[in-house]
């Protein structure tokens, strides 16, 4: 039978270490005070359960290069046909992440969650992958600046060892209100086809970044909100 590992972790991204040396190992379930993304616009809430746990979920192997054979290949042996390089993700990511979410966690998987083979990067760079994309910046009391220092930039499709694109462009930064009018940027992809995409959000972190971002996802005539 085709070994199938799944390993969870329950962790705290803030002083993990120094809780983990501290706590029992029967009672090891650290809260984080602020979740690292909260669903503002979810019908409910959880309180208990799993809320406030963020969850490192790896739902199975991936490709590799074989350089004697010149190609990739799933690192687990095909069997019984399949190859757990399909297999456990075929149920992790349907079914047991979307599970754990409901009950309140925030589940970070190393390898990609999204079953759609179409990609649309928006940035404010000019972006030589994406054409169409369209970055747009509006400005209230406070105005956009240019951040010091490097940033994100999509500007190869194949990246080769030791290359970043989180090191080949530029970020953008704007002093935060509590009251007023806020400045929003808008990000606007040219989605290819019609289906379920996950979205992400790359950010620079600097000293006195806030917390409590707003982020709004439009999307069939709904929208879903997140900080």
């Amino acid at each position: 039978m085709a070994r199938r590992n799944i390993i969870i972790a329950a962790m705290c991204l803030t002083a993990l270490a120094t809780r983990a040396q501290q706590a029992a190992p029967t009672t090891f379930a650290p809260r984080c005070e602020q979740p690292l993304v909260t669903n503002l616009s979810a019908p409910t809430t959880p309180t208990q359960g799993l809320a406030g746990r963020h969850i490192a979920l790896w739902h199975s192997h991936g490709r590799y290069y074989e350089r004697t054979q010149d190609r990739w290949e799933w690192q687990r042996a095909r069997l019984l046909q399949t190859v757990e390089d399909l297999y456990t993700m075929s149920y992790v990511l349907p079914y047991l992440t979307p599970m754990l979410e409901n009950a309140g966690a925030n589940v970070i998987l190393p390898r990609e969650r999204d079953w759609n083979t179409n990609e649309v990067v928006v940035d404010n760079d000019a972006n030589t992958q994406y054409s169409k994309a369209i970055y747009k910046e509006h400005n209230g009391q406070q105005t956009w600046q240019q951040g010091q220092g490097a940033g994100f930039a999509h500007r190869q499709k194949v990246y080769m060892a030791f290359q970043n694109p989180f090191g080949d462009g530029t970020f953008r930064s704007v002093q935060s209100i509590k009251k007023g009018q806020e400045s929003t940027a808008e990000w606007t992809p040219n989605v290819p086809k019609t289906g379920e995409y996950a979205v992400y959000v790359s950010y620079k972190t600097v000293p006195g970044s806030t917390t409590t971002a707003h982020y709004t996802v439009h999307h069939q005539a709904e929208k879903a909100i997140s900080a």
